[in-house]
Formats: structure tokens, sequence, C-alpha cells
């Protein structure tokens, strides 16, 4: 971390001001203390850990499984391209209203890019703001947050893989990585912009997390929300069930070792899949269907698709939402101008009110 970022954190158990020592230059290894109950934590391979803090009354936190099983994941698997990575920051967190105007709906979590995409993909609306991801992974979409001119870019996230993410996003000056629990973030806040892609909906209190990060959003801030949507039709619906009753009950608890073994093989199905549906007809769509039992996510890269089988079937905790709860969760933090997005379950909205940093349309 930036020694002048410390600035930027809150002791996660009494909300008291940090300081880090050193006190200037890049902290590759140091320590933060608090000056309100002296509380120390400290900063390993660039990056505040403030996950240990004791917490009072037994509160919510991040399980040590759902850290272990990100830590491993994020660290292990390979990286999408950075133009996945900038056209689907777009496409789920809606932060430039005029990107869908332009190329209109796809399902960006299968379909590679295209060029209008990626034309459509560019916005000033985060430059010299302050970001926050909330379960921020290996950082990919802290980069692209930081690429695009943000005056701070956060990215906050419980595992280990904020040590990728300090690679990933390269030790950037507006970029600060940190290791904390969303129930209990270890940050002042105040952001312009907060989101959480794919994330809430692996703790173990979705709407309570949701909450602690809208918390963080100054008024007149924004929070992108993207959680997994509940199946609407029979026949995913009941794949639904298999999934969630019956295999992952227990692939959520094999040793992450044997689970990577299991997920190689899955992955290749996985690629086999993808060519399938994308070469279109009657039998090769019915044989991609029926390959959706075991193997998830679309896919042609063997390791991306590896990966997507493992976040799949790795995490403890995994809810499914409706856009009518996502919405009451917005309303139920003040929230105005909610822009309900394509991709189910998302929204983006503004908390508290119209923002104060807003220009006021011109008057003829």
């Amino acid at each position: 971390m930036h020694a002048q970022h410390a600035a930027e954190l809150a002791c996660p158990r009494c909300r008291g001001r940090v300081e880090a020592s050193p006190t200037v230059g890049w902290i590759e290894d140091g320590a933060l203390r608090c000056v309100g109950c002296s509380a120390g934590f400290p900063v390993r391979a660039g990056v505040p850990r403030m996950v240990e803090a004791e917490v009072a009354g037994g509160a919510t936190r991040v399980g040590e499984r759902t850290r272990a099983s990100f830590g491993f994941e994020w660290l292990r698997y390979p990286v999408t391209t950075r133009d996945e990575d900038r056209v689907t920051f777009f496409g789920l967190t809606g932060v430039e209203p005029a990107f869908f105007d332009r190329v209109g709906f796809c399902d960006f979590l299968v379909e590679p890019p295209s060029a209008e995409q990626l034309a459509a993909a560019t916005t000033s609306r985060l430059e010299g703001r302050r970001v926050l991801e909330a379960g921020c992974g290996m950082g990919k979409y802290v980069r692209v947050a930081s690429d695009l001119g943000a005056g701070l870019a956060v990215g906050l996230d419980a595992s280990d893989a904020v040590e990728r993410a300090v690679e990933v996003t390269e030790r950037r000056p507006n970029v600060l990585i940190v290791q904390g629990d969303i129930f209990h973030p270890p940050l002042v806040g105040g952001f312009d912009l907060a989101y959480s892609v794919g994330v809430l909906h692996h703790t173990p209190a979705p709407r309570q997390a949701f909450e602690s990060v809208a918390s963080l959003v100054r008024p007149g801030g924004e929070l992108a929300v993207w959680l997994y949507p509940h199946a609407e039709r029979l026949a995913p619906y009941l794949l639904e069930l298999w999934h969630e009753r019956l295999l992952r009950p227990v692939t959520s608890r094999l040793p992450h070792r044997a689970l990577e073994g299991l997920c190689v093989v899955l992955g290749r199905l996985t690629v086999l899949k993808t060519r399938l549906h994308r070469r279109g007809g009657v039998l090769r769509g019915a044989l991609s269907r029926a390959m959706s039992a075991v193997a998830v996510g679309e896919h042609l890269d063997p390791g991306i698709a590896a990966f997507l089988n493992f976040d799949w079937y790795s995490p403890p905790h995994r809810s499914r939402h409706t856009a009518a709860e996502l919405a009451k969760w917005f309303a139920g933090v003040g929230s105005t101008e909610v822009r309900t997005l394509p991709v189910p379950v998302s929204a983006i909205a503004r908390i508290g009110g119209r923002d104060p940093q807003a220009r006021e349309p011109e008057r003829s």
C-alpha cells in the first residue's frame, strides 16, 4: 500500500483513525496502528491485513472456509483478458448509462467481447472519483476502474486473493487493496461509486452485506450490485435444484486440491459444451444441455473453463435472488434513481438523493 492511503482506513474494531509505519512511500511490509484503541494490523506483501480483527457481539463475519475457497481460486486460476474484464465491468455495473444503448443486451459472462462492445466500454464518469469494489478477488475490475481514471480505486476482499490483486493492479498510486471483512469493512467510506458483482450471494447474510457496502457510499453516490438469479423456467429450475441440493453440498466440502483435479475434467467438458452450443443444431444443442448437468459456464479456454467450474462448486455459501428482492434492498437504504440492468439480477442506484457533484443542465 502507499503510505498516504492510511487515511482511507478505519479500525474495524472501533472505527478509529489508523496510522501507518513507515509513513511515506510504498509499504511492502509494515504496520498499522489504531489511534483510538491501539489495535495493531500488519501490512504484508503490500496489503493491509485487517480481516482478523475481533468484532463485538459475535456479529456476522466472512467464514474461514469461504476465505480459503476464494483465496485458493483467485491465486490459482488464470485471469480473463483485459478486453473481457472491461466489457464485463460495464455490463454488470451499469456505470455508463449509454453503454447498453449502444450495444443492447448480451450475456457478458459467456460471449467474447465484440469490437462494438469494446468501443462502447468507455466513460468519463469515473475520472477523479473515489471507487470501491466490495469483494475484489484478483483485482481485475479494480484495474479497470483505475484505467478509467478513478482518483482512488479501492479493492476490498477477505481472502488472500488480495496478494494477486496487488500484482494485477501493478501497485498503482491510485489503487488501494485491503484485506478485510465485508461485514466490518476497515474503510472510512465516502465513495462516489461502490459496486459488488457476484459476491454478496456468497456471504452468510447477503442483505446485511449489501447494507454494509451501502454505508460506505457518500450521500448522492452510487451503488451497483449483481446477484445470482433464481431460475424462472422449469428446466433451469430443475437444474438449479440438482446443483444446489445434490452436487454442491458435496463438492463444497471437498479438499480444494481434489476439487481442482475434478474441475480440470469438468473444464474440458465445458469447452466441448461451448463448441457444440455455438455450432448450433438440434442434436448438438441437446448434447450441450445434457453436459450442463455437471459442466457449468461457457468458455473456449480450458484453464478459464476449469476456473468457472471451481468457482461454481467450491463456495460454501451461495444464494439466489430476484429483481424484486434487490429493489427492496435498495429501498431499505434510501436509494433513488434505481436503474435495473439487462443482466439478471443487477441494478445501480443513487444512495440518499441527488448527486451533489453532478453538473446542472445547461439552460438555453
